[in-house]
């Protein structure tokens, strides 16, 4: 069986990387060959609109990347769309040309962060494009609630976590605890409303550090400190922290996302601390695995609760590990994967 994955971006773009490029193995021992597009070649295009001007010359590179795509469809089995909603007129053509199309989302791309709903234009594109698919993937079950009532067929499939390469590693008792986040740019602004919470910890506890990977744009101080990510990096660097971070606002945007940091943090066996929304509530069990918190005094109280026992860290750590082995790992989903691929594929051929 051939699948075309026309990806949202290179294996530099986080969603590509979790959804498709760590799946390439083990659907390939599944007699599954792939293809990879990448729709944008960069990784961040396409997701954040700054001006008219760039909104134009992002609609022109759409309708220049679909057509040059086209010709391509029709050798495969199975197409792939991740995350793109196309105008009406390209999506038509998409779905004229594919055998069979199954379309996979990992974020409530129907809005934007901050907004309190969804956003008329992009649900509009969204609710066409699930309804054109053969199936959807999705990684949340508030994404399959959405998606649902327009597309029967409605695929969970989590973002998961390769817990071959994301392991523990022992721990330096002498060493204070470092508290660790993970994310990019565009997830930054979510630290800011726990920054005091955090260099309050850092003051109280000496020695205590925060290390902010691929944070941009926060200032540095007070034992927090951004360091740069590379994606050959991120396992060790998840490793050598104590206590994971992921804090997030409630909005309808946040409700959609994967909670994919947690997953690595517990991979390499650490508890962590978490805003108690979407996803992150089914991921972190309270007081088991991790901790939730609303305010910043309830951040600081878990963070300062950790920090002060090193055992309470390492059972919960212990157990996160189990539940995302039990959960999560990569192998798990990968037949999942491969069935709905199978599955839209027959569907395609029977139409």
């Amino acid at each position: 069986m051939d699948v075309l994955f026309v990806a949202l971006g290179p294996a530099s773009e986080a969603c590509s990387r979790v959804r498709i490029h760590q799946y390439l193995p083990h659907l390939a021992a599944d007699g599954i060959r792939a293809t990879i597009e990448p729709f944008f070649r960069h990784s961040g295009a396409g997701i954040r609109r700054r001006s008219p001007i760039s909104r134009a010359r992002e609609s022109a590179y759409v309708w220049r990347r679909t057509l040059g795509l086209l010709p391509l469809l029709p050798r495969y089995d199975c197409v792939v769309l991740q995350r793109v909603l196309l105008p009406l007129a390209l999506l038509r053509a998409v779905r004229r040309r594919s055998r069979a199309l199954v379309f996979d989302v990992d974020d409530a791309i129907y809005t934007r962060p901050g907004a309190s709903g969804p956003l008329a234009r992009p649900l509009g594109r969204f609710i066409r494009t699930v309804g054109a698919a053969d199936a959807v993937t999705v990684s949340t079950p508030s994404l399959a609630e959405r998606i649902r009532p327009h597309q029967p067929h409605t695929v969970l499939l989590p973002s998961t976590v390769d817990c071959e390469r994301y392991r523990p590693r022992p721990k330096d008792a002498a060493r204070p605890p470092v508290l660790g986040w993970v994310g990019s740019p565009s997830t930054s602004p979510y630290l800011i409303p726990i920054l005091p919470a955090l260099r309050d910890v850092c003051r109280t506890r000496p020695g205590v550090t925060v290390q902010l990977l691929g944070a941009s744009g926060l200032p540095d101080g007070g034992g927090v400190t951004s360091v740069a990510w590379h994606v050959d990096e991120e396992p060790g660097r998840v490793a050598g922290f104590d206590i994971g971070l992921m804090p997030l606002p409630d909005d309808e945007w946040t409700r959609g996302k994967a909670g994919y940091k947690l997953l690595l943090y517990m991979a390499a066996g650490l508890p962590a601390v978490a805003s108690p929304v979407g996803a992150n509530r089914k991921i972190v069990r309270d007081g088991v695995t991790g901790a939730f918190a609303t305010s910043p005094a309830e951040w600081a109280t878990a963070l300062t609760r950790l920090v002060d026992d090193r055992a309470l860290r390492a059972s919960m750590g212990a157990h996160a590990r189990r539940a995302v082995e039990d959960e999560y790992d990569t192998r798990r989903w990968a037949g999942v994967y491969s069935q709905t691929l199978r599955d839209a594929a027959a569907a395609g051929a029977s139409r």
